[in-house]
């Protein structure tokens, strides 16, 4: 897990409430939280992870009411319920599909994953029109095989408008253009991994200039972890793009390189948190996972349905 310079019972995060769940025995191996929000796309990546924590068996949860008003399922007598984070509260109690009775579900519920499909171009295309909205230049080149893409800090950053503000582009992103749009996906995906992780030092949101002339700048979001050895970089990295495209039913191959953690000594610095914040931005760029899904695909999952939209 992450480290900093603060005393141990000072710090504070996702991080320090999963060591604790390691020293106590209580929390899986970090490969199999990672396939269960990996498996959760309805739900937002901190939360699945504390499901998963909670109870790894769970499917798909929501509130007793959203049971009730959405299925017209009630929790069934003497159900545990599971803590989560609540949009702007403390914690509010969830509900596994095991922990309800009532009418049928249908079979978004059932098999979340009955329908998968490529990444079309115009798709990939809309995705990557959303990267000047968090500072990022996309371009593609010819980059040689055994070169997928790069992210970089620009020395001079540049301008580009951005719906009704002047946005600043302070990184630029080049991918090879020779790979297929899958491909592409979970490259990008990789890179704002190695972005939002703090490889890169630390992140703010881009400066705006508005119509008026006036200027915005925001505070830094996440810090610099710049230091962290390449190993652990690139296993938070592609944990984010293993993530980001199962959640939105795309293939990727990184399945084989999440086999285990770095073994040159770095294990004890990889983030559960820095993965899962970097998951929940990249899916912010198209919506969340559930738009991001719907923006890409040749089809819509059956996942990605009003009535299969769970808590977050």
């Amino acid at each position: 897990m992450s480290t900093t310079d603060e005393e141990p019972d000072e710090r504070k995060g996702l991080d320090a409430l999963w060591e604790s769940a390691l020293a106590y025995g209580r929390a899986p191996l970090s490969a199999e939280l990672l396939q269960f929000v990996r498996r959760m796309p309805a739900i937002a990546p901190y939360n699945a992870a504390l499901i998963g924590v909670q109870r790894p068996g769970s499917r798909f949860v929501l509130t007793a009411r959203a049971w009730r008003k959405r299925f017209g399922r009630r929790v069934a007598p003497g159900a545990n319920p599971l803590v989560i984070l609540k949009p702007f509260g403390p914690v509010q109690f969830v509900y596994d599909v095991a922990d309800v009775e009532g009418e049928p579900l249908p079979d978004e519920i059932i098999s979340p994953f009955a329908s998968r499909g490529p990444v079309t171009e115009d798709g990939f295309a809309r995705f990557t029109r959303a990267l000047p909205s968090a500072g990022i230049a996309y371009a593609e080149s010819q980059r040689g095989p055994a070169s997928a893409g790069v992210l970089a800090r620009l020395g001079t950053p540049r301008w580009r408008r951005v719906g009704d503000r002047e946005t600043e582009l302070a990184y630029e992103m080049v991918v090879n253009r020779d790979l297929d749009v899958n491909a592409k996906f979970a490259t990008v995906a990789h890179e704002l991994g190695h972005l939002y992780c703090g490889h890169l030092g630390a992140f703010a949101p881009p400066v705006t200039v508005d119509r008026r002339g006036i200027r915005s700048r925001p505070k830094v979001v996440i810090k610099d972890r710049s230091r962290l050895g390449h190993a652990a970089m690139e296993y938070e990295a592609e944990s984010v793009s293993w993530l980001v495209c199962g959640r939105v039913g795309v293939d990727t191959p990184s399945a084989e390189y999440l086999g285990g953690l770095p073994q040159d000594g770095s294990a004890s610095k990889v983030s559960l948190e820095a993965i899962l914040g970097a998951v929940h931005r990249v899916e912010s760029l198209g919506g969340g996972a559930e738009k991001l899904g719907a923006m890409i695909r040749v089809d819509i999952p059956a996942l990605f349905t009003a009535r299969a939209t769970a808590v977050r």
